[in-house]
């Protein structure tokens, strides 16, 4: 064992040695644990890094789901927002000890699809409500799944299936139609570069932007939690709005909720916060008046 890990290890393509290292794992799992053999000592026989005892272990746990392959995998097209659906409900719904396990099955399940989407995998794991450190084991994942492909018990145990028919139902995409509009390019913004802020440094960001609850963003700190509504301006200076929603939650959580202008959007995006900004700010109401619109009545009764 010790010397086919270390062969494989010491023959892989740049970049690619840990993937080597759970490729041998994988491939060995039920050797390994059938005769117990101890990951340790395989490792000091294979002369690499102690410290890839670990990486094993976890490769050993990822065989019971995944197979060797051929890539035979059919794209589905899938933006950020519904990755992250799937890969939040696949890291709720792993068992104890095995979300790491998850995130990467994630990431060998999907990989062809994240691959494909426009935005970075950082991203999508905080479309999830997961720390970006997360993107780390999704990438192990994506390098994983051009040789190995995810056994049928992970669509069984985690649902895929289901999960992917709820996020195509018609109300499910007409909500994630929204994140598409313009001020997508302001959210991600946002959410790729929040820490740079200095009240939101090293906080953990969870999506709150389907809810339709007044705020786009939940930012958790050591000591505090803050709503964030994100808003869009082209140009290094402008005016937004507020709907009555966003309006009623700013009165609410008063200095905690806090409006992150992204100004210059079309040129080099800068930040700009107003902490409790129906204080700060001078809003006028304005009632909109909806359109006319069509209904079609039936002419009889219908029995």
């Amino acid at each position: 064992m010790g010397s086919i890990l270390k062969k494989m290890y010491n023959s892989a393509l740049q970049g690619e040695k840990v993937t080597q290292i759970y490729l041998f794992a994988i491939s060995y799992a039920k050797e390994i644990q059938r005769n117990n053999y101890r990951i340790a000592e395989i490792i000091r026989f294979s002369a690499i890094s102690q410290s890839f005892q670990t990486e094993v272990s976890k490769g050993v746990k990822l065989a019971q789901y995944v197979e060797i392959l051929g890539n035979n995998h059919i794209l589905e097209t899938k933006n950020f927002a519904e990755l992250g659906q799937i890969l939040k409900l696949m890291y709720d719904n792993s068992a104890e000890r095995e979300a790491t396990t998850a995130i990467r099955l994630f990431g060998i399940r999907y990989a062809l699809e994240i691959n494909n989407c426009e935005h970075s995998i950082a991203t999508i794991t905080i479309a999830a409500g997961l720390s970006r450190n997360y993107a780390v084991e999704i990438s192990k994942g994506i390098k994983l799944a051009k040789y190995v492909k995810c056994k049928s018990i992970v669509d069984e145990q985690f649902n895929t299936k289901k999960i992917t028919y709820e996020i195509n139902k018609p109300i499910i995409k007409s909500r994630f139609k929204k994140l598409q509009e313009t001020g997508l390019k302001a959210e991600t913004y946002f959410i790729n570069n929040y820490n740079d802020i200095d009240i939101f440094k090293d906080g953990t960001l969870q999506d709150a932007r389907l809810f339709g609850d007044g705020y786009d963003f939940q930012i958790d700190t050591n000591n505090n939690f803050y709503l964030a509504e994100v808003k869009g301006i082209k140009e290094n200076k402008g005016r937004f709005r507020l709907t009555e929603n966003e309006y009623q939650k700013a009165i609410e959580y008063k200095n905690d909720y806090i409006v992150t202008l992204v100004l210059n959007l079309n040129k080099k995006p800068r930040f700009l916060q107003v902490e409790n900004p129906i204080k700060n700010l001078k809003f006028k109401e304005k009632k909109i008046n909806t359109k006319i619109t069509k209904e079609y009545h039936l002419i009889s009764d219908i029995s």
